[in-house]
């Protein structure tokens, strides 16, 4: 069933490495949430459908949440009742979500390589700055992921023993393997991609692999058509599967400037750029060398790059906020990493594509592609989104290697160290603007301006203006638009260069990078 050495390391070789990864990932976790128990991004938003949930038994959409969000409900149900909803035991909940998170991904690889490499290699998802600023937020993204990340883990048993062991083993892992699918579609619907292997493998595959795939195709439709039940029933408000694309506008309508190719493109460099630790630490000679084919893709990739460097389009390794320099400055880094990624993805591509035969490679795979494909045609595509893409393809990496330890590998340590430790920074001083953002607006809220008109950025919004139970009056771009062109009081943030010290504000960051919170009362100052 499989071309690849399968290689099971004793418990007393795994138990040190994973120890100690939970361990470090515990107290980076938990520390950025009780350092900033502030709503970040959408967080605020599905704090509220929680509490309302709570209350009322029904989820509901507002018209706003796109994912499912059931299945979170799995965990925050019962830490709701023993721990509250607040928004710091709420952060401490998403921290307790990674930490499960980063010992699912060790599982998954630590029988591919060896123990410590699979350290490194989970550790590289900080590369990805959006995943330790979505890691203690309680929202879908790390959830989602958790998921499916646990179910590949059971998927990957039950796909090497060939169900072997005993009755009630095997009876206990397609339990665990239905719950955990079923969990993960409940909490974005997208997971349902993953049937289209199993059909495909029941279709052109033969013999005990076939049977295999026909199992998981029937029991995969039979969850989703539970799950489409389950969202029925106990939801109100929510998205039809047209509107949470522009599928419509762009074939119906022919608005062929929907498709949000920008998006598409940067969100894919970032992507590039931040697998490169990975690709490095996995790094060994290629069997299938094609140098014109490499040149190609970096100078088209490069040429990629800087087009969107010199238009200011790529994002800074920090947000735009706290940025004390030239943007396309702290934007530069990303024109040697993007290129060196896209070179080493299709050199890898090249070498493991053809030995992708089991099924729990090609779940990976189909993650990877449709999480990065369907940016285009997303409402509102963040780089958050390409999270999935980014863990599938580490794993894929480490399925794929047979780590010697040399020179590239060594420069892929070093830039994992630094990536990683500058992402953390980073993480840290946006996280703390936006807590001292909310702090500025709580005051303003405190002389008596109802939260609900101030504007204060995307993450006080969600907290503030999406109110399950309430009435809409319009959809919800349309109010956040509104609110920031409209609000008699916005608060704002920026560098700390951007305003004359006389003005009042609060400065906030980490380690010299800093960022100014000030207010206005300027409502067309809110678009700047």
């Amino acid at each position: 069933m499989d071309s690849l050495t399968i290689s099971r390391p004793s418990p007393a070789r795994t138990a040190d490495p994973l120890a100690f990864l939970l361990v470090a990932s515990a107290l980076c976790f938990f520390w950025l949430a009780v350092d900033t128990p502030t709503p970040w991004s959408d967080a605020g938003g599905y704090e509220n459908m929680l509490r309302h949930f709570l209350g009322t038994g029904v989820v509901d959409y507002m018209r706003w949440s796109q994912p499912t969000f059931i299945g979170v409900l799995a965990l925050a149900v019962p830490w709701a009742h023993v721990f509250g909803t607040t928004t710091l035991s709420l952060s401490c909940l998403g921290a307790f979500y990674s930490v499960l998170l980063m010992g699912g991904l060790y599982l998954l690889l630590v029988g591919r390589v060896r123990p410590w490499l699979a350290v490194a290699l989970c550790a590289s998802v900080f590369c990805f700055e959006e995943f330790p600023l979505s890691a203690p937020a309680f929202m879908t993204d790390i959830p989602y992921i958790l998921y499916l990340v646990w179910f590949l883990v059971v998927h990957r048993t039950l796909e090497e023993t060939h169900e072997s062991g005993g009755r009630w083993a095997i009876a206990l892992l397609w339990v665990c393997w239905v719950a955990l699918l079923l969990l993960a579609v409940l909490t974005r619907s997208f997971a349902l991609v993953i049937i289209a292997v199993f059909a495909l493998r029941s279709v052109f595959l033969t013999s005990a692999d076939r049977t295999f795939a026909i199992k998981c195709l029937v029991l995969s439709v039979i969850t989703a058509g539970f799950s489409f039940l389950v969202v029925g029933k106990m939801s109100v408000n929510r998205f039809s599967a047209l509107e949470l694309t522009v599928a419509r506008e762009v074939l119906a309508e022919h608005q062929w400037e929907r498709l949000d190719l920008r998006a598409f493109c940067v969100i894919s460099l970032l992507t590039a750029a931040a697998l490169t630790p990975a690709l490095l630490l996995t790094w060994k000679k290629s069997v299938r060398k094609a140098p014109v084919v490499d040149a190609v893709v970096a100078v088209a990739v490069l040429g990629l790059t800087a087009y969107f460097w010199t238009r200011g389009h790529l994002p800074t390794l920090t947000g735009p906020a706290i940025v004390a320099f030239h943007q396309r400055l702290l934007a530069a880094p990303l024109l040697l990493l993007a290129p060196t990624g896209a070179v080493l993805g299709f050199r890898w591509l090249r070498d493991y594509l053809p030995g992708m035969v089991t099924s729990t490679e090609q779940i990976l795979a189909t993650i990877a592609v449709s999480s990065l494909l369907v940016l285009p045609v997303m409402q509102h595509p963040v780089a958050r989104h390409a999270l999935p893409a980014i863990v599938a393809l580490i794993v894929l990496t480490g399925y794929h290697s047979s780590f010697k330890f040399g020179l590239w590998p060594g420069v892929g340590v070093l830039l994992l160290v630094a990536l990683s430790t500058a992402s953390l920074l980073f993480t840290t001083a946006d996280r703390r603007l936006n807590a001292a953002q909310f702090d500025v607006a709580q005051g303003v809220v405190g002389q008596g301006q109802p939260a609900d008109t101030i504007y204060a950025g995307w993450s006080w919004f969600c907290a503030y203006n999406m109110r399950p139970g309430a009435p809409a009056t319009r959809d919800y771009v349309a109010s956040y638009r509104h609110l920031r062109t409209a609000a008699p009081i916005s608060v704002l943030t920026g560098p700390v260069s951007s305003r004359p010290a006389s003005q009042p504000g609060v400065t906030a960051g980490a380690l010299g990078v800093v960022g100014r919170v000030y207010v206005s009362t300027r409502p067309t100052e809110a678009n700047e």
